[in-house]
């Protein structure tokens, strides 16, 4: 379906020059949020593969444990400046212009990191690339706000994390045995191309005016609405950092634990192949249901599968207690996300505030694996997991409050 809008589109000018007559994917169908979603996911499909690369930086360069964690904080870390960035120009510039201006320099990155073998040139070069993969993810995650349904748009991008991902997660482990980083890193550079394709056939998503914008607050009664409203944005703000920051907090070290367990090479990427993929069903699932049956209800339900997914880590020799807490882990991980920064976009149609929930994200994502490698100076991979647990429940707690508000002024709208 053509837009007219669309053509030309923000595109043309220093960096592509669009045909006129391109076929354009109609902006909120499952196509162009797939679509959508890859262009996203190349920011940060570095996240989706964690386990994969800490294990590849310790098997292949040496790296201890702690190292490894830095090099992808680091990347994560670059990837929240990246996501404040994209919070500042999101209103300001056409959205693709922006993100192709950080896709091609991301790419020539990825194909540079797997030459520089030193850990602290390749924290400074992971850095900067994550400064452009979070410029691409949180502009991403500002244009899903706009479509008309973002829990649909955000849950098509997490099945393409946890589909892609556990493709990345089975065959990457044996591929890195093979040729080193060089399979991590083109890995990625081969998402990068795929992303600079599809963006072609996106449309320009603008963005809505929010009903609380400056034009309109000129009443005593919106200017209350809009600090109103900054409360439950702020809650939601540091439930996905938290929520983030303890899951990932455990994940990047998964591979690390089965394989100092005793776990065979083969089963632990079995596992997180295996897990990954049991997330897809978890994002299709939202697009299934949506708000149907409200938020708090399905939230309830996938935050108890994700900590008695955690909870099973405490037995990781057991081979099927290591491959179900992966498999629940994911199913709720890719459940829980798209809800979250639904609220979000529910509470700031604009994108903006979805932008800045991809900033806390970042931030969150990047926490985590920093204080799993402190923790793990002594190995205590119980008091990880224990860490993980507490930081989840403490963030699903907060997400609450806001999300009985929107289902209380659901069901009175109805």
């Amino acid at each position: 379906m053509n837009s007219k809008t669309d053509t030309p589109t923000a595109l043309t000018g220093t960096f592509i020059q669009e045909p006129k007559a391109v076929w354009k994917a109609a902006p909120e169908s499952i196509a162009a949020c797939l679509m959508l979603g890859v262009v996203t996911t190349a920011g940060i499909f570095y996240a989706n593969i964690l386990p994969v690369l800490v294990g590849g930086l310790v098997e292949s360069l040496d790296y201890s444990k702690q190292q490894a964690g830095n090099v992808t904080a680091a990347n994560i870390y670059g990837a929240a400046l990246g996501s404040l960035i994209a919070v500042l120009l999101v209103k300001r510039l056409p959205w693709k212009r922006t993100v192709v201006g950080a896709l091609l320099p991301l790419l020539a990155l990825d194909l540079l990191s797997p030459s520089i073998v030193a850990a602290e040139g390749l924290i400074t070069l992971r850095f900067i690339a994550g400064v452009f993969g979070g410029l691409i993810t949180g502009t991403g995650l500002a244009v899903m706000a706009r479509t008309g349904k973002p829990e649909i748009s955000y849950a098509c991008m997490l099945l393409i994390q946890f589909g892609l991902g556990g493709v990345g997660l089975y065959a990457l482990p044996s591929l890195t045995l093979i040729y080193g980083t060089k399979a991590l890193f083109f890995t990625l550079a081969i998402f990068d191309i795929t992303a600079l394709l599809f963006i072609v056939f996106l449309a320009a998503y603008p963005a809505k005016n929010n009903k609380n914008s400056d034009s309109n607050l000129d009443s005593n009664a919106n200017r209350q609405r809009a600090k109103t409203a900054l409360f439950p944005i702020g809650l939601m703000l540091v439930a996905v950092f938290l929520f983030q920051g303890a899951n990932n907090g455990v994940y990047a070290f998964v591979e690390r634990l089965g394989m100092e367990v005793g776990l065979s090479v083969q089963w632990v990427s079995l596992s997180l192949g295996i897990g990954a993929w049991v997330g897809v069903p978890g994002a299709l699932l939202v697009i299934g249901i949506a708000n149907r049956y409200g938020r708090l209800l399905p939230l309830l339900a996938a935050g108890g599968l994700m900590v008695a997914g955690w909870w099973l880590l405490h037995y990781p020799a057991i081979p099927q207690a290591f491959l179900w807490s992966g498999a629940l882990v994911s199913f709720a991980w890719a459940f829980i996300i798209p809800y979250l920064f639904g609220i979000l976009a529910e509470l700031d149609p604009s994108g903006q505030m979805a932008a800045y929930g991809g900033l806390f994200s970042k931030l969150g994502l990047a926490s985590g694996p920093l204080v799993g490698g402190v923790v793990l100076l002594d190995n205590d991979y119980s008091l990880l997991v224990n860490l993980g647990i507490a930081g989840l429940v403490t963030s699903l707690c907060l997400a609450f409050i806001p999300v009985l508000q929107l289902d209380r002024k659901r069901t009175s709208s109805t």
